[in-house]
């Protein structure tokens, strides 16, 4: 998450950072606003323990994106725009 927040400092973009958790601990790792649009990730280190992200969450805030950073996936999600 700090390299991702870096690359948002550096390119001077307007993404602001969010973590989500409800009291039932349901959880978001990350979530990105930029423009009104809403990003959500998960981070796992191994791409074998890959988990939905909260229902609760997608449901009721209809994020652009919503996925799992992995180890297999994280150089793209740290390179795209």
């Amino acid at each position: 998450m700090s390299e991702r927040w870096k690359k948002h400092h550096y390119e001077q973009s307007n993404t602001k950072m969010y973590f989500w958790r409800t009291t039932a601990q349901q959880e978001i790792d990350l979530i990105e606003e930029e423009n009104g649009d809403l990003r959500a990730y998960e981070f796992k280190y191994s791409s074998t323990k890959v988990r939905k992200l909260s229902s609760t969450f997608l449901s009721s805030y209809n994020p652009t994106v919503a996925t799992t950073i992995h180890s297999e996936n994280l150089f793209e999600f740290l390179l795209k725009e």
